[in-house]
């Protein structure tokens, strides 16, 4: 599960193949998300603690066709877990910003996919990471103060259709994408939401020969965005349009013993977004506050890696970890164009792994191998 709403982790990163016939799977993980400014004067995070869910109905394709992924597919997986959320300046900043509260994260994927022929497949699937959290903060008061209460949504909905082919140890998809996304904040000095919908695409190569397998998914989309703001004291209504982009490239590979499969791989995401609504800094919340608009632009990296365990016949045990991190620009822009523009600069990071937990899946009946 990825903490980060708008990163190109996946829900589940380790998706080797899977059982077939029904089987169900379930998953407890810890994820944090953390951004820091490069001064470390500042830091802010998200962290959840998660029981994620899931069911499956899968059919191989026949012979050595494809490399790994079903024929035939319908499969759901849950999770919503509560969000903690902090965040704390040094007590040498100015008007120094403290906050902490909660909220829930709502995520969930649908896949359907069926065969056109022998080698060839049709696939759609459905995506959605929501990330709600309303927050105390203090802005330089003394501990046990809270000057407003903050409320951020951050939404990433995904709809896919495509094709997938599949050779002898190959296989190849492409998906055209229709995505909307959505931050909105909100607090006694401003209100500021954007959102909208973009076409997008997707390319997806596997190979396999034996007991290797390898991948390769390339992902994108590009667009403008509205975003609609109310400023203190005034609170006129400002719009303005802000650039849109997220694409992502994504390297797996695994290899299988007799009871253990290994798993790694590698992503690598750029994304901009003319908004900042999760685990906002406290120069974040001030440039809020003053009436600026905030763009981002990051990027990032994670590489994880799992351990699946054939525990019995159509039972296994996968232990998983990812590992993340990254840059990225914030530009605060006044929202009447009186005052300079300012730059922060920033850094993804956590002391304790992006991502760690433990799934088992198993087969409905005990009949898969």
């Amino acid at each position: 599960m990825a903490a980060c709403v708008f990163c190109a982790a996946t829900l589940f990163g380790s998706d080797l193949t899977p059982l077939p016939g029904f089987s169900g799977e379930l998953a407890a993980s810890y994820s944090t998300f953390q951004r820091r400014p490069f001064d470390l004067t500042d830091r802010s995070d998200v962290t959840m603690k998660a029981v994620l869910a899931g069911f499956r109905f899968a059919r191989p394709p026949r012979g050595d066709l494809g490399a790994g992924t079903p024929e035939t597919e319908l499969r759901a997986r849950f999770v919503f877990p509560n969000a903690h959320t902090e965040a704390a300046e040094n007590d040498a900043v100015p008007d120094r910003v403290m906050a902490d509260g909660s909220g829930r994260y709502d995520n969930f994927s649908v896949l359907g996919r069926v065969p056109l022929g022998a080698s060839l497949s049709a696939e759609a699937g459905w995506g959605q990471r929501r990330l709600t959290t309303d927050d105390l903060v203090n802005i330089g008061r003394s501990y046990f103060n809270f000057s407003e209460e903050r409320a951020n949504t951050s939404e990433n909905t995904v709809y896919r259709v495509g094709l997938r082919y599949r050779g002898p140890g190959f296989e190849i998809a492409g998906h055209g994408e229709r995505v909307s996304l959505l931050g909105r904040t909100n607090t006694a000095n401003e209100f500021v939401l954007a959102g909208g919908n973009f076409w997008g695409a997707s390319l997806d190569g596997r190979w396999r020969h034996g007991r290797l397998g390898a991948s390769l998914t390339l992902e994108g989309l590009r667009g403008a965005m509205p975003v609609n703001g109310e400023f203190a004291p005034a609170f006129g209504p400002v719009s303005v349009s802000g650039a849109t982009s997220m694409e992502s490239a994504r390297l797996e590979l695994s290899y299988s013993f007799s009871r253990v499969d290994v798993y790694i791989a590698g992503t690598y995401g750029r994304t901009r977004l003319p908004f900042v609504t999760i685990a906002p800094l406290g120069a974040e919340t001030r440039a809020y506050d003053d009436g600026f608009f905030v763009e981002s632009a990051s990027r990032d990296a994670d590489v994880e890696a799992a351990l699946r365990v054939h525990v019995t016949q159509g039972v296994r045990v996968t232990g998983f970890v990812r590992v993340s991190g990254g840059t990225e620009e914030v530009t605060l822009t006044d929202a009447t164009l009186v005052r300079p523009s300012r730059t922060l600069n920033v850094q993804h990071r956590s002391y304790f792994p992006f991502l760690a937990g433990i799934s088992a899946d198993f087969s409905v009946g005990g009949t898969a191998p």
